[in-house]
């Protein structure tokens, strides 16, 4: 689990690194879903973050053994 933790936050450091430069970040929507995607490309390392959608949150805790009310909290 640590190194869960450990990865994810040098992926953020990474992030705030690359948008903190002079590298322009893009915002995007999806038409059909509504989901929004931020981007940014410096010194070769391209980054980007999608929103998840509800139902995907939903199968992700599903799968997991959460019952539909814990869920839906």
């Amino acid at each position: 689990m640590n190194d869960i933790r450990l990865i994810a936050c040098f992926l953020v450091a990474m992030f705030f690194y690359a948008s903190a430069s002079a590298a322009p970040q893009k915002e995007s929507v999806d038409s059909v879903t509504g989901a929004g995607t931020w981007a940014t490309k410096n010194n070769g390392v391209y980054f980007s973050l999608t929103q998840i959608l509800p139902e995907q949150a939903r199968a992700f805790y599903v799968n997991r053994g959460f019952s539909v009310e814990q869920i839906n909290e």
